[in-house]
C-alpha cells in the first residue's frame, strides 16, 4: 500500500492511505473513513484504573470480547467469527478479532492494544465486503502499523 499518512497521539500510531480523512471526539475518540466511504476505523484510548484485576491479556481479550458482543447484539445481523486471538509481550498485550456479516456484506476487524494503565481499541469497517480475502489484504498492512507509542517517546506527541 502506497501514500501512507501517518496518525500519531500520545497513545498510539497509525499509518492509513492518504484519502482517509479523519475527527476526533474528545469523549469518543477518533473516526477515519477512506475517501470513497466504504470502510472506516473507530479507535479510542481507555484509561484502566489498578483496581482493574487480571493480566493484560485478559484485559485485551476482555475489550475483545464486548466488542463481539456488541456486533452479537446487533438486530438482523448474523455474524460468522473467522477467529479470534491474543499475543503478550515487552509489557503488552494485543487481542484480534474477524467478524464478518455475510448478508450485509459487512466486515469489522479488532485490534485491542493494552498495557498497563490503558487500553487502546481499534474496530475496522469494511461496509462493502464481497471477498473476505480481498478486504483482509486491504486492512492487514494498515493493522501492522497500529502500535503503541512508547511512555517515554510520547511527550510532545501529537495528532499529524
Amino acid at each position: 500500500m502506497h501514500n501512507l499518512n501517518e496518525i500519531r497521539t500520545a497513545n498510539w500510531v497509525l499509518r492509513l492511505p492518504a484519502d482517509w480523512t479523519g475527527t476526533r471526539d474528545q469523549q469518543r475518540g477518533f473516526h477515519f473513513e477512506s475517501g470513497d466511504g466504504n470502510k472506516a476505523l473507530f479507535i479510542a484510548t481507555h484509561i484502566v484504573g489498578p483496581e482493574q484485576a487480571g493480566s493484560l491479556e485478559q484485559l485485551a481479550e476482555w475489550f475483545a470480547a464486548a466488542e463481539v458482543a456488541t456486533l452479537n447484539q446487533m438486530a438482523g445481523y448474523a455474524w460468522v467469527h473467522q477467529g479470534r486471538r491474543c499475543e503478550s509481550g515487552q509489557g503488552a498485550s494485543v487481542a484480534l478479532f474477524d467478524s464478518v456479516a455475510p448478508a450485509q456484506h459487512f466486515r469489522v476487524v479488532g485490534k485491542m492494544l493494552a498495557r498497563p494503565g490503558q487500553v487502546v481499541r481499534a474496530c475496522f469497517h469494511d461496509y462493502l465486503c464481497h471477498s473476505h480475502a480481498a478486504s483482509d489484504a486491504y486492512f492487514a498492512p494498515i493493522l501492522a502499523t497500529l502500535e503503541l507509542v512508547a511512555l517515554a517517546a510520547a511527550s510532545g506527541a501529537r495528532l499529524h
